[in-house]
């Protein structure tokens, strides 16, 4: 459960950074909602890290923060790599990743 934690933070952080770079105030509002939905993926993902390896929370979030800034540099590439392809960042990994995430995000919801 931590992967997926980690990795739908990144995707949440990629999308978030997206948006702000459009500058829109839809935009700009949506991507509010994806930074709520990355910092509170990243705070279970922190406490699960915590736990799983009994290490302290400052090494959890050090190790957590790593391993997310990994998956967010494939998305950036895999985006990159979209727009040249299709003039489409929301294309490849991230698409499928947010689908995902979005389904894993409600279901915590509930």
């Amino acid at each position: 459960m931590l992967y997926h934690f980690e990795r739908c933070s990144s995707a949440f952080s990629y999308i978030w950074a997206q948006l702000e770079k459009e500058g829109s105030t839809k935009a700009k509002e949506t991507a509010k909602l994806y930074l709520d939905r990355y910092l509170n993926l990243t705070q279970i993902s922190w406490l699960l890290r915590e736990k799983i390896y009994n290490i302290s929370s400052e090494k959890a979030q050090k190790d957590s923060s790593t391993q997310t800034r990994k998956f967010v540099d494939i998305y950036f590439k895999d985006g990159k790599e979209a727009f040249t392809k299709n003039g489409k960042y929301w294309s490849g990994i991230i698409k499928s990743d947010m689908e995902w995430c979005e389904g894993l995000y409600k279901e915590m919801q509930k």
